[in-house]
């Protein structure tokens, strides 16, 4: 049975955890690396400012001469590009960690999803596939049924109509069809595909539709749903009446068309 999609994500996690912690290790470090580099920045402005008063005094301007000029000149110049380009820095780094983290989230979330719909897509399968079976099963049964009735009513002589000479009036044309139609059948065998036979010889799948009586793309459809590929590309061209569409038919590969001849489509 399938897993929900919050069971699934909830097992991929600790495949992600390692490269996620990692991430936002860096990105709460951010901030205080910021900071600390910050902090560089206004020391080496403090250091630059008392050179440049030490430089005033030296050239005997006392401590009325502070040079507030040049302080700006090196504030302007050099300090304000520095931190400028520090918090440029630690922006960048904070959108490229943040798109990282996003990133591992939708992976996760992209193969958990793949996952999911994966097991989804499983489960429905195998539904289809056991329908497919009950109903081809009950067909068989029917069959089987009709095959021990009409070889029953046969022994029984049939109210004195006689089929295949064994006495008796002619049958009439409704007993000869429903007779035909119970001596028809539609065999499936797993490793060899479908068998249609008619008083034990062989026969097409069109003819034993129109023995039976059944829509012929019913047939086909059976068919299909048990895997016979012949019987798939004659679904998506040839009508009930078993005529294929001559435009499509042409499309089609030689080996397709013996294939469509072998089910019996009347102008393949």
């Amino acid at each position: 049975m399938a897993r929900s999609l919050q069971q699934v994500m909830a097992e991929l996690d600790p495949y992600y955890a390692g490269s996620k912690t990692a991430v936002q290790t860096q990105l709460d470090a951010a901030p205080v690396q910021q900071e600390a580099e910050l902090s560089g920045l206004d020391a080496k402005l403090g250091q630059a400012n008392d050179n440049i008063l030490s430089a005033a005094r030296s050239r005997g301007l006392g401590f009325s001469g502070i040079p507030v000029a040049e302080q700006a000149k090196y504030a302007a110049t050099d300090y304000a590009p520095a931190v400028a380009n520090l918090k440029g820095k630690y922006v960048t780094q904070k959108n490229t960690l943040t798109e990282a983290l996003n990133s591992l989230g939708r992976d996760q979330m992209t193969q958990g999803q793949s996952i999911f719909d994966a097991e989804q897509q499983r489960d429905l399968a195998q539904q289809q596939l056991n329908e497919q079976k009950r109903q081809f099963d009950m067909q068989l049964a029917e069959s089987k049924a009709q095959a021990a009735r009409a070889a029953a009513a046969s022994r029984g002589g049939g109210g004195g109509y006689s089929f295949g000479g064994l006495g008796g009036a002619a049958a009439s044309p409704a007993a000869a069809a429903a007779a035909a139609a119970n001596s028809a059948q539609m065999q499936y065998i797993p490793t060899k595909g479908f068998n249609f036979t008619n008083g034990g010889k062989g026969i097409s799948a069109y003819a034993f539709s129109s023995i039976k009586g059944q829509d012929f793309r019913n047939v086909l459809s059976q068919m299909a749903k048990q895997g016979d590929r012949n019987a798939g590309v004659a679904l998506s061209l040839v009508g009930s009446d078993g005529y294929a569409d001559p435009s499509k038919l042409r499309l089609l590969t030689g080996a397709q068309r013996n294939g469509l001849k072998a089910l019996g489509v009347r102008n393949a």
